[in-house]
């Protein structure tokens, strides 16, 4: 198996640069709005459990109450994409800064696994989707279901920017990868 960075992987698969999160201008203002979107798509989700018979449905529902509260973000443009199926979840733009934004979820006793959770796969998609150069940056919130309603226990942000992947039929990595210390920015209890 061939292991490289996410930041080799994108520009192999769509000839764009990734951005580490700390070489961006507008770091701080990126992290902290960032953040404070995830904290009121928990919350909002926290007041209103999901319910879903499978947790691996559960990321949709998220990913719309994320999509709400950009929307709703004054700091958050959201450009446009135009094939909404694939990596990534959206594109937008923050302090003039340009951000390639994907959700998951996940659970606490799965942090440690080597299950894949993350890929990108070569194709039409994402080259249309991924046209500029931009950091990509992963949005999770940690899930606990209580008889099939599920709340977010705490949210995170990840920068992808040197996140090993791993090429089978798709650029993948895991959880111990994806959710190591070096690469979080924001570890947050809501």
């Amino acid at each position: 198996m061939t292991t490289k960075p996410f930041y080799e992987v994108i520009k192999a698969l769509t000839r764009q640069d990734v951005i580490p999160v700390p070489d961006l201008k507008a770091r701080t203002p990126v992290v902290k709005t960032l953040q404070r979107v995830a904290r009121k798509a928990a919350l909002n989700i926290k007041s209103a459990p999901i319910p879903r018979p499978r947790s691996n449905e559960v990321g949709h529902d998220v990913k719309k109450s994320v999509s709400y509260v950009l929307g709703a973000e004054k700091a958050v443009n959201i450009m446009p994409i135009t094939n909404k199926a694939g990596y990534p979840d959206f594109k937008i733009c923050i302090e003039d800064e340009i951000i390639f934004l994907v959700c998951k979820t996940f659970r606490s006793d799965q942090i440690n696994k080597s299950m894949r959770r993350f890929y990108c796969s070569d194709g039409p998609s994402i080259r249309e989707k991924i046209r500029c150069t931009a950091a990509h940056i992963l949005m999770s919130f940690e899930m606990e279901n209580q008889r099939n309603l599920y709340t977010p226990v705490s949210y995170r942000l990840v920068d992808l920017y040197d996140l090993p992947c791993t090429l089978k039929k798709e650029w993948n990595s895991d959880n111990k990868q994806l959710y190591a210390k070096n690469r979080i920015l924001v570890n947050k209890t809501v």
